[in-house]
């Protein structure tokens, strides 16, 4: 089965990876340019874990990077104060609606991220609801169950775990108080504010294979 991967390039996505390679399943990766709010040495980063998964399993990995700090730019300018505490999720839903269109393009049958259950902002369980409802597409998250502690193991035995502690794409337009149990209808409510077609749109036409 072919998957496309977000991949920021921290420990828990290629974490991930490693183990739907393992299982023998095909990925292409997709890596989002938080710029201007994350560093370019990020993105390399994130990129590095990549090549070290094709050496680990003697596979080619394609990687596309997608600008996305435009988008949080947008929603942070457009949003009044009830509604700027949705930024992480906003984000999260357009990241995965841009990677639904790359993944019809490239006739993958589904989403990897390396989300699991139970940490902060996007990843309480009422958040992954509201994340994955952007899509139709499934998203398949195989570190769900686990903790830190087995997700760094993964991560040392897919040879990722050393770059991965070196930076990764980390988001510093995080709000202090981002919402944690977020609802379907508030998002959707928010999203009509926007042109959400436009911005994967934009997105897409600003990729670059790597």
């Amino acid at each position: 089965m072919k998957l496309i991967a977000l991949n920021s390039g921290g420990i828990d996505s290629p974490a991930a990876m490693h183990l739907m390679l393992e299982h023998g399943h095909t990925l292409e990766t997709v890596i989002f340019d938080l710029e201007p709010f994350t560093e370019e040495e990020d993105v390399e980063t994130a990129i590095e874990t990549v090549e070290r998964l094709e050496r680990t399993h003697g596979v080619e990995i394609p990687v596309t990077v997608i600008p996305h700090g435009f988008v949080q730019e947008q929603f942070l300018e457009e949003s009044d104060e009830d509604e700027v505490k949705y930024n992480c999720l906003f984000s999260r839903r357009t990241m995965l609606r841009t990677a639904e269109r790359m993944a019809e393009e490239r006739g993958a049958k589904g989403l990897l991220t390396g989300e699991s259950l139970g940490q902060v902002a996007s990843q309480t369980l009422d958040n992954l609801v509201v994340t994955g409802s952007a899509v139709d597409i499934p998203v398949i998250r195989p570190l769900v169950g686990l903790n830190k502690v087995e997700i760094e193991e993964i991560a040392e035995e897919a040879g990722t775990y050393e770059v991965s502690t070196q930076g990764g794409i980390q988001c510093a337009a995080v709000i202090d108080y981002p919402e944690t149990h977020g609802a379907v209808e508030e998002i959707e409510e928010i999203e009509e504010q926007f042109d959400m077609e436009e911005l994967v749109d934009e997105g897409m036409e600003r990729a670059e294979k790597v």
